[in-house]
């Protein structure tokens, strides 16, 4: 199933994804960041956070793109050894919080970690309570192909 077409169904700020069915995901606020971890089959799949500020990755930038009220950066890298995406995306409105996604993308987990990030998508702050997001995800594609190129 393409998630990219599929409805949204956990928010993180003015961002939302679409889960995977047999999915789940736990919601923490430790101090003044809201951590997210979706796992699928019994393993972590997706690690998330909002905070109020960008993290700094030590890493080269090699996906930059601007949609629907964000600057998303992706970066690749290896710590350890272990592959490893980073996703940030920054709001042009600094009230709706910057959105860290993370995740382990070795050959076994990249397929799932794909399918789920083709649900994600930036939503519009239609009032301080409502968010307007779109029905279709046209940033996820973009991170599938991405995420595939090596």
């Amino acid at each position: 199933m393409d998630l990219s077409q599929e409805r949204c169904n956990v928010f993180m700020g003015a961002v939302c994804i679409t889960l995977p069915v047999n999915a789940s995901v736990t919601f923490e606020v430790p101090v003044d960041v809201a951590r997210y971890t979706f796992n699928q089959n019994n393993r972590v799949l997706l690690r998330a956070y909002l905070q109020s500020q960008e993290d700094k990755i030590n890493a080269p930038q090699s996906f930059d793109e601007k949609v629907e009220g964000f600057r998303v950066k992706g970066y690749k890298s290896a710590p350890d050894g272990h592959p490893r995406i980073d996703i940030i995306l920054v709001p042009d409105v600094k009230s709706n919080g910057v959105v860290h996604v993370y995740a382990g993308v070795n050959d076994a987990e990249r397929g799932e970690v794909a399918r789920a990030l083709a649900g994600m998508r930036p939503c519009r702050r239609v009032s301080p309570e409502d968010l307007s997001c779109p029905l279709q995800s046209t940033l996820g594609p973009d991170i599938v192909k991405w995420l595939e190129k090596p």
